[in-house]
C-alpha cells in the first residue's frame, strides 16, 4: 500500500519555481508543478542507470491506476525487459497500424467496374456508378 491518498494528491501545491516530488513508494512519484499540473512518474534502475517513465496526468490517471502501471513495469523489469523500449515499440506498431488503416486500392476492370479495397472492406461499383463518379471527379477536381 502506498503512502499517498487521493486527498493528499488533490491538495498538493508547489509554490516555488521547481517541482515538488511526492513519493508514494517503490519508485512511484507525483510531480507537482508550480502552475498546478500534476504528473505520475515511475523511477527505476536498469543496468546500473536510473530511468524514469511518465504514467500519466493526475487526476485522469488515479492513484490505483498509477500503482497498477508501476507494478506492471516492475514485472517487466524482473523479466529482463526494458519498459521504455516496449513503449517505443508499441508506439511504432500503433503508428504503423494507423497508417495501414488509411490505405486503399483502386482496381478498374475491363468492363468498367471499379473495385475499392480497404483494410476493412471491399466495394465494387457498377459501370454506371463508376461513370457517375468519374463525371463528379472531373467536374470538381478537373
Amino acid at each position: 500500500m502506498g503512502v499517498l491518498s487521493d486527498q493528499i494528491c488533490a491538495s498538493a501545491r508547489c509554490d516555488q519555481q521547481r517541482i515538488l516530488k511526492l513519493a508514494d513508494g517503490d519508485g512511484l512519484y507525483l510531480w507537482v508543478y508550480s502552475d498546478g499540473r500534476k504528473y505520475w512518474r515511475y523511477r527505476y534502475r536498469q543496468a546500473g542507470k536510473e530511468n524514469s517513465l511518465s504514467l500519466g496526468v493526475y487526476p485522469s490517471v488515479t492513484i490505483d491506476d498509477a500503482r497498477n502501471e508501476r507494478d506492471q513495469i516492475r514485472a517487466q523489469l524482473k523479466n529482463g525487459l526494458n519498459p521504455s523500449e516496449l513503449r517505443k515499440d508499441a508506439r511504432r506498431h500503433a503508428a504503423k497500424a494507423s497508417s495501414h488503416r488509411n490505405q486503399f486500392r483502386l482496381i478498374l476492370s475491363d468492363d468498367g467496374e471499379l473495385t475499392i479495397e480497404t483494410s476493412i472492406r471491399v466495394v465494387t461499383l457498377t459501370r454506371s456508378q463508376t461513370e457517375a463518379l468519374r463525371a463528379f471527379l472531373q467536374a470538381t477536381v478537373g
